[in-house]
C-alpha cells in the first residue's frame, strides 16, 4: 500500500510547497468530510474521476470512479498522496518533496491548475502531459485538470480536483491535423509543379522537371506511410523488418533525402565522425527517426548555419546524432519528448515523441539530448549493434 509521510518542513521544492500534513490531520480531514453524508453519496455516484484534496494538496477523499481509473480498491491507499504520487508520475519522485516540488513540475498542468485555484479562488482548468512509470514500463497520459475551491470549514481549505484522461481525443486530434498538414503541403508541392511542366512541355530537356515531379511523389508516399506507421507504433502492432545495415550508408541516405526537405538550401549539411559500422536494425525506422531529427534541425536553424550528422561506435552499440547551433529553453526541454507538445504551434508535436517510441520501444535503444550554448542542441540515437530478439 502507499502510504504518506508525515509533516514535511524546510524541503527545497523547485515549485510548490514541499509541506504536507500528517497521516493524523489526513484522518481528521476526512472526518469532519463525511460528517456530511448526503455529499459522500453524491460524490460516489459522480461519473467523472473526482478527488478532494486539501491546502497542502494531499488527497482526503475520492470517488469510486477515480479509484477504479488507478485500479485500486481500497481509497485508504491514495489518502494523503498528492495527484502525481497516486498516479505514479515518473517525476513525482525525483524530489524529495515529491509531487510538484521538482523542476519538471514548473511545465506540470496539474500542480499549476492547483496553485493557480488556490490563489485565485476559481476554478481553474489545465491540460497536464503525464509521464506514467509502473513496474518499470513508463507511459504518456494526456489529462484535463479541473480545480474547484470548496467551501472552507473551520478554516481549513479544501479543493475539488477532477481528472479526465483526454489521451485519445488529443491523439487523433494530433495525427489528424499533422497527416493533413503534410500531405496537404507536399500535394501542394506536386500540384504547382504539375503546373509548372504543363507550362513547359513545348520546351526541350523536359527529364529535369520530370525527376523533380518523382522525387515529390516519393515524398508524399513516404510521408503517408509514416503516419500510418506511427498509428500502428502506438496500437502496439507496429512490425520491426531486421537486417543488417552499414552506419555510413545510413548517413549518407539520411543526408540525401534531408536534402530535398523545404529550406534545406539555406543551410549546411555536414558529416563528421562517419565510422563505418555493421549493425543490425530496421532500415525504413532508423532512417525515419534520422529525418525526423534532420527535419528539427533545419526548422530550428537559420540562413547559413550548419547542421552536423554523425555517429560511432559505443561498446555494443552504434550512436548516431544531429547537431544544430539553436539552444532549446528551459521549458522546452523539459517537455521535449511529451507527445502533444510543440514549440510549432497547435496541433502538431509528434516529431521528437515518435523518435523516442520507434528508437526506444521499437528498435530497442535509446534516444536522449543535450542543449547548452557551447554545443547547441544535440539528440542522440543509441542502437544494439546485434538486435535482442524476442525469445519464443
Amino acid at each position: 500500500m502507499r502510504e504518506s509521510r508525515d509533516h514535511i518542513k524546510s524541503i527545497e521544492t523547485f515549485h510548490a510547497p514541499a509541506e504536507r500534513l500528517s497521516t493524523e490531520r489526513i484522518a481528521k480531514q476526512k472526518e469532519n468530510l463525511e460528517a456530511f453524508e448526503y455529499l459522500k453519496t453524491i460524490f460516489n455516484k459522480l461519473p467523472i474521476n473526482a478527488a478532494i484534496i486539501n491546502r497542502e494538496r494531499q488527497i482526503i477523499a475520492a470517488n469510486d470512479s477515480f479509484l477504479r481509473t488507478l485500479s485500486i480498491s481500497e481509497e485508504s491507499e491514495i489518502l494523503g498522496l498528492r495527484p502525481g504520487e497516486a498516479f505514479c508520475c515518473k517525476y513525482s519522485e525525483l524530489s524529495p518533496g515529491k509531487c510538484g516540488t521538482s523542476e519538471y513540475c514548473v511545465c506540470c498542468g496539474a500542480v499549476n491548475a492547483i496553485l493557480e485555484s488556490q490563489n485565485l479562488k476559481e476554478t481553474v482548468s489545465r491540460e497536464c502531459l503525464m509521464y506514467i512509470e509502473q513496474e518499470g514500463v513508463t507511459r504518456s497520459m494526456e489529462l484535463q485538470i479541473t480545480v474547484s475551491p470548496l467551501a472552507p470549514k473551520d478554516q481549513e481549505e479544501f479543493f475539488l480536483l477532477v481528472v479526465e484522461d483526454i489521451s485519445d481525443k488529443k491523439r487523433r486530434y494530433a495525427l489528424e491535423r499533422i497527416f493533413f498538414h503534410d500531405v496537404l503541403n507536399t500535394s501542394g508541392a506536386l500540384l504547382n509543379f504539375l503546373r509548372f511542366l504543363i507550362e513547359e512541355k513545348e520546351t526541350a530537356g523536359t527529364d529535369a522537371p520530370l525527376l523533380e515531379l518523382s522525387k515529390i511523389a516519393q515524398r508524399l508516399y513516404e510521408e503517408i506511410v509514416e503516419h500510418r506507421d506511427l498509428i500502428s507504433a502506438e496500437n502496439n502492432d507496429l512490425s520491426v523488418n531486421i537486417e543488417a545495415l552499414h552506419s555510413d550508408m545510413i548517413i549518407e541516405e539520411a543526408i540525401q533525402q534531408a536534402k530535398v526537405m523545404d529550406q534545406a538550401a539555406l543551410v549546411q549539411f555536414i558529416i563528421e565522425d562517419k565510422e563505418e559500422i555493421a549493425f543490425e536494425s530496421d532500415k525504413v525506422l532508423v532512417l525515419r527517426i534520422l529525418i525526423n531529427l534532420l527535419k528539427n534541425a533545419l526548422e530550428a536553424s537559420r540562413w547559413g548555419e550548419a547542421i552536423k550528422l554523425g555517429c560511432k561506435k559505443e561498446k555494443a552499440h552504434v550512436k548516431f546524432w544531429v547537431q544544430n547551433p539553436c539552444v532549446m529553453s528551459k521549458e522546452v526541454q523539459l517537455q521535449i519528448f511529451k507527445r502533444s507538445f510543440s514549440t510549432k504551434g497547435n496541433g502538431r508535436g509528434l516529431g521528437t515523441y515518435s523518435v523516442k517510441l520507434l528508437g526506444e520501444k521499437y528498435l530497442k535503444g535509446s534516444v536522449s539530448f543535450e542543449s547548452r550554448p557551447e554545443t547547441g542542441t544535440v539528440f542522440y540515437l543509441r542502437l544494439p549493434i546485434i538486435f535482442p530478439m524476442p525469445a519464443h
